[in-house]
C-alpha cells in the first residue's frame, strides 16, 4: 500500500487531517516556502498500532526558537522536532562513520516519511542525500556491534560464575543480535522492541535456526537454577552462531 493512502487511513482513524498539522506548527512558528514538514509513523514498516504517537519533522533554513513539541491533535499524540537543513546535512556528512543511532533513527525516519508541507530545493537535495545512505548495513553493524559486545560480557560473568549476570547479558545480546539480523534481511529499525515482531512477522526470513532458537531462549524459556549454567551458554552459542551468519551471508 502506497504510504500516502497508509498516512491518510490513520488520520482518518485519528479523526484530523494534514492540515490539522500544519496548522498546528503554524501556531507556532512562521512557515515560508523554503520550510518543510515531514510525517512519519510505523505503519510505513507494517508496524505500530492505534496508540502508536505521530511523529512530525518541522525542517527550516533558519533557526526555530521551539525544538521539540508534545501535541495531542484531535485523537492523535504527536512528537513535532524542529531542525534547520543544515543540521541534516551535517547528520548526513557523519552517519556513514559515526553510526550514532539516534543519528541514524532521525535521518531514517525522515527519508521513510511523507511531507505533508513544502517542496523546497533543500528538501529535495535532502532527500536525495538520504537516498544515498544505506541504512540496513548501517543499523545492522550498529547492533551487530552491541550484541558482540554484550557476549563478550556475558562470557566473562560466565568464567566467574555469575551465571544470573551471565543469562541477563545474553538475552540482551539475542535482542540485538535479532535487530542485525532483521537489517540484514532489510528490514532495519532501530527501536529495539520491534525487533521480535519484524522477525516473528516474517517468520525468520526463511532461516529455522535463527527463529527457533529466538522462540526457545526470549518467549518460552524455562530456566531454572539447576539448568541456568547449561542454558546460558547454549545461549552464547546461538548469539556467536547467529553472529556468524549476519556476517556470511
Amino acid at each position: 500500500m502506497h504510504k500516502d493512502k497508509i498516512l491518510n487511513d490513520r488520520l482518518v482513524e485519528c479523526q484530523m487531517t494534514a492540515e490539522d498539522i500544519i496548522d498546528y506548527v503554524r501556531s507556532y512558528i512562521c512557515l515560508n516556502s523554503e520550510d518543510a514538514i515531514i510525517v512519519y509513523i510505523s505503519l510505513f514498516d507494517g508496524l505500530g498500532n492505534r496508540n502508536s504517537d505521530i511523529d512530525v519533522y518541522v525542517l527550516s533554513s533558519e533557526e526555530k526558537q521551539q525544538k521539540t513539541l508534545m501535541a495531542r491533535i484531535s485523537k492523535a499524540v504527536c512528537d513535532i522536532e524542529f531542525w534547520t537543513f543544515e543540521s541534516m546535512e551535517r547528520a548526513v556528512a557523519s552517519a556513514r562513520t559515526m553510526k550514532d543511532p539516534v543519528t541514524l533513527k532521525l535521518l531514517q525516519r525522515i527519508e521513510r516519511g511523507v511531507c505533508i508541507y513544502g517542496d523546497s530545493e533543500c528538501y529535495k537535495m535532502l532527500i536525495k542525500n538520504l537516498s544515498g545512505i544505506d541504512f540496513n548495513k548501517l543499523i545492522c553493524e550498529y547492533f551487530v556491534s552491541i550484541a558482540g559486545g554484550e557476549y563478550d560480557d556475558a562470557v566473562k560473568m560466565v568464567k566467574n560464575r555469575n551465571y544470573m549476570a551471565a543469562l541477563s547479558c545474553a538475552r540482551r545480546g539475542i535482542d540485538n543480535l535479532i535487530a542485525a539480523f532483521n537489517a540484514k534481511n532489510g528490514f532495519a529499525n532501530l527501536n529495539l522492541k520491534w525487533s521480535s515482531t519484524i522477525l516473528i512477522n516474517h517468520d525468520g526470513f526463511g532461516n529455522a535456526e535463527i527463529m527457533s532458537g529466538y522462540v526457545k531462549y526470549q518467549i518460552y524459556s524455562h530456566i531454572t537454577e539447576a539448568s541456568i549454567s547449561r542454558e546460558v551458554e547454549e545461549m552464547l552459542d546461538y548469539i556467536s552462531d547467529g553472529l556468524t551468519k549476519v556476517a556470511l551471508d
